[in-house]
C-alpha cells in the first residue's frame, strides 16, 4: 500500500504540472484526468495539505507499514 500511495501522489503531481502547460488542449486533458482520478481514488476521503482528498485506509496502511 505504501508503494501505491507514492505512485498515486506522483500521478497527481504530474497532473498538476500538466494543468500549467502552455497548450490549452493539454490543460483540458489534465483537468479531465484529474476528475477521473478524484472520482475513483479520492472520494469519501480526507483533505490533506495539498487539498487532495485521500482515502483514510491509504494513510493507515502507510503509517503502519514499517518500510515507509
Amino acid at each position: 500500500m505504501h508503494i501505491f500511495f507514492k505512485k498515486l501522489v506522483t500521478v497527481y503531481d504530474i497532473i498538476e504540472k500538466l494543468k500549467k502547460d502552455p497548450l490549452e488542449e493539454i490543460q483540458k486533458m489534465a483537468e479531465k484526468v484529474e476528475e477521473k482520478v478524484q472520482k475513483y481514488w479520492f472520494e469519501s476521503c480526507v483533505v490533506n495539505e495539498k487539498n487532495m482528498k485521500v482515502n483514510h485506509l491509504i494513510y493507515i496502511a502507510c503509517v503502519l507499514d514499517p518500510r515507509s
